[in-house]
């Protein structure tokens, strides 16, 4: 990964210490950018954040906003469509989540099972 692709509290794959994933704290991880892998977005993790499948492919988002984020899957395609208000976001990547939701001012804590 490079460093411009984190933010403060992104999640991050360790692969160096079997695959924890650990949240970046400081300048210094995203210094360490390297070291870390991404976490692929998977439908645990959206079902674990409150995304609930209305559909086949189709999860939304419901929050305290004038919209809902939707989620849309590409079986074909190594990506989710995030919709937020008006146009698609293509995301694959728990940190990229985190990215467009702080873009729509929503504070949610992702949550991730290190389990």
């Amino acid at each position: 990964m490079k460093a411009e692709e984190l933010m403060i509290g992104d999640w991050v794959q360790v692969p160096s210490e079997m695959n924890r994933y650990k949240r970046v704290c400081s300048t210094f991880d995203m210094d360490s950018a390297v070291l870390y892998r991404p976490i692929p977005l998977t439908d645990a993790i959206l079902k674990a954040n409150g995304f609930e499948y209305r559909y086949k492919n189709f999860a939304a988002l419901s929050y305290e906003h004038p919209f809902q984020l939707e989620m849309v899957e590409w079986p074909n395609e190594n990506g989710i469509g995030l919709w937020m208000v008006r146009g698609l976001l293509k995301i694959r990547y728990v940190h990229e989540l985190q990215h467009a939701l702080r873009l729509c001012d929503i504070d949610k804590v992702i949550i991730i099972d290190e389990g």
